[in-house]
């Protein structure tokens, strides 16, 4: 196992390239999910919890006050519809932002370029 530096400086080179190439080879296929099938199950599950939060919290409601079936239907559908604001928000790029921001028009960022701003 003794060797010159040199000797010693061309093993760790050649171990450092088969480690790089045993990462670019395990990163580039195997279990990626395709962007669609990404997109799709986001979309599902936004939409899933709402409706199931909303049906809970409706069931948990209903218990408390007596009222069987009332709050849980009402929370149900509120739940929906906030599964689908959550996928529209997702959707237009907002996310979980707060505020309204107003589009950005391609001449505005022209401007922008022209006095130095962004």
């Amino acid at each position: 196992m003794t060797g010159t530096p040199d000797d010693l400086k061309k093993r760790i080179a050649d171990a450092k390239a088969r480690d790089a190439k045993s990462r670019q080879e395990n990163s580039s296929g195997g279990n990626v999910i395709p962007d669609g099938a990404r997109a799709g199950l986001r979309a599902a599950t936004d939409l899933v919890a709402g409706v199931g939060v909303g049906a809970f919290l409706g069931y948990l409601l209903d218990a408390w006050l007596g009222t069987k079936p009332l709050f849980m239907i009402v929370m149900f559908f509120l739940g929906f519809i906030a599964g689908f604001v959550n996928i529209y928000r997702w959707q237009t790029g907002q996310e979980y932002s707060v505020g309204y921001k107003p589009e950005k028009k391609p001449d505005d960022t022209e401007k922008n370029e022209e006095n130095g701003t962004d």
